[in-house]
């Protein structure tokens, strides 16, 4: 049996929207793909597998995603898609199909087992290659590799290829593909401008625009983890362009909003009462109304960052804008802070491309800030994305930026710690021509390490793909 993998540990003994574009001719030695895309709630994980087919689909394959709920695993759902093959409809008619799983750590051992069984019952093809894809540094790592492995090669699969995603033990990230990055590129400001007249506000010129997307789990500690990302990011952004005294504008995205709740909110009535911790709406303006009057000797001084501060609440389906609070500071710049819980696609990518500066959770939205602004972003940190931020530090450190990686990211530890790094506002230091000099070096190392080459290389091997090729 051929097992090649990127975890060190694993005993070889006994996977946006699916791209609809032309794509290159040619003529492959494999050109049908079999996906199974486990999923939970949030999006990521599907986005995950419609990246890894549109990897297939641009060389020329007929894919089929398989698709199933992490909660519900019996439940699949196919899509057949191929943009040269028009009477593809099912994926009965695929020959001899490599089989990709991505990822693997929303399911569980038996979850697993049962799901490699049933497909192999339910599709009668030769058991070929088969690639193992997980999410990017996902932690504890290992196990659910070992576990699929050994079900893959009591199934009969021999030839077995298995990789963790990740900037730390990975392969890197899945790169948003070049033929997208310019489309956004070439609409944002467009369609920007045309929301902004929706709402009768304008795009202003010389002006800092920053974007944070977080994610509140409904989890005790978890859920209030977006606020606390929210806080450090609002406050490090204004300190570190105190000296500019540009209005600053602040879009943060806060998926699943209503699991969001104060550090002060009493843990029986949220195991009582999970409805009673509102509609997130008192604890974003209690947090972010909190980090903007804050004062302590010697480190913090808020007031003295902005002459007047806003907080809006935007309902982005019925199209309404809600002003929660407004602040008077001391210093010589508006900022307005706008919290929604959802953004389309398309404008969530143009606010990217437009942002100054952003903060991103999770894999895939870490994963389209870096492909579209070549630059780190701020992170916010899950528990078991420790590995994430343990990567971004690694090659910070390598190129003499550790100190400044440390202070973008915000999250809870495995172990019960905490991740967060207030700069100093009364103390704060620009960076040098040399430090900026380093840090660019660092954003276009993180950039470069795609791993889209290396599914490529999976899927068409005869092709010499590089590595962190896109």
């Amino acid at each position: 049996m051929k097992v090649e993998s990127n975890i060190s540990s694993v005993n070889t003994s006994p996977s946006t929207s699916i791209k609809t574009a032309a794509f290159p001719t040619g003529s492959f030695e494999q050109r049908d793909v079999v996906i199974i895309n486990p999923y939970m709630n949030g999006g990521g994980d599907k986005a995950l597998g419609n990246k890894v087919a549109n990897i297939a689909l641009n060389d020329g394959c007929r894919v089929s995603i398989i698709s199933m709920n992490a909660d519900d695993i019996a439940k699949m759902d196919y899509r057949n898609l191929s943009l040269n093959d028009p009477t593809f409809n099912s994926i009965d008619q695929l020959r001899n199909p490599l089989l990709i799983i991505t990822p693997i750590s929303t399911l569980e051992s038996q979850q697993i087992e049962f799901c490699i069984t049933r497909l192999c019952q339910y599709l009668d093809f030769n058991k070929q290659k088969v690639m193992i894809l997980d999410e990017m540094d996902v932690l504890p790592q290992d196990s659910k590799l070992r576990e699929c492995i050994k079900h893959l090669y009591h199934n009969g699969f021999k030839n077995i290829h298995a990789y963790n995603l990740g900037l730390n033990n990975g392969i890197g990230y899945l790169a948003t593909e070049q033929k997208q990055i310019d489309n956004i590129k070439h609409r944002f400001r467009y369609e920007l401008s045309n929301l902004m007249d929706s709402y009768n506000l304008s795009l202003a010129k010389d002006t800092h625009h920053y974007l944070a997307y977080l994610s509140a789990e409904p989890v005790y500690r978890q859920a209030k983890l977006p606020m606390h990302s929210a806080q450090l990011f609002i406050t490090n952004k204004l300190i570190e362009t105190q000296h500019d005294n540009k209005d600053t504008n602040f879009i943060i995205v806060i998926r699943q909003l209503a699991n969001c709740y104060r550090d002060n909110f009493n843990i029986e009535e949220f195991v009582r009462h999970t409805k009673h911790y509102f509609d997130g709406k008192e604890t974003v303006s209690s947090a972010i109304q909190e980090i903007l009057t804050k004062k302590e000797a010697g480190k913090f001084g808020s007031p003295m960052l902005f002459s007047k501060a806003q907080l809006y609440l935007a309902d982005t389906e019925q199209g309404k804008l809600e002003k929660l609070f407004e602040l008077k500071g001391t210093g010589n710049r508006q900022i307005n802070i706008v919290v929604t819980e959802s953004l389309p696609k398309n404008i969530f990518e143009d606010f990217m491309c437009l942002a100054d500066s952003g903060m991103m959770s999770g894999d895939q939205s870490l994963s389209e800030y870096l492909s579209l602004k070549n630059a780190v972003p701020y992170y916010e940190m899950q528990p078991w994305k420790e590995g994430v931020a343990d990567g971004l530090i690694k090659y910070a450190e390598q190129h003499g930026t550790k100190d400044t990686m440390v202070s973008k990211i915000s999250g809870y530890k495995l172990n019960g710690g905490t991740r967060a790094f207030y700069l100093n506002a009364t103390q704060y230091i620009p960076p040098t021509p040399e430090q900026l000099a380093q840090e660019e070096a660092t954003n276009k190392k993180i950039a470069s390490l795609k791993a889209n080459g290396k599914i490529r290389e999976f899927i068409t091997p005869k092709k010499e793909w590089k590595r962190w090729d896109q």
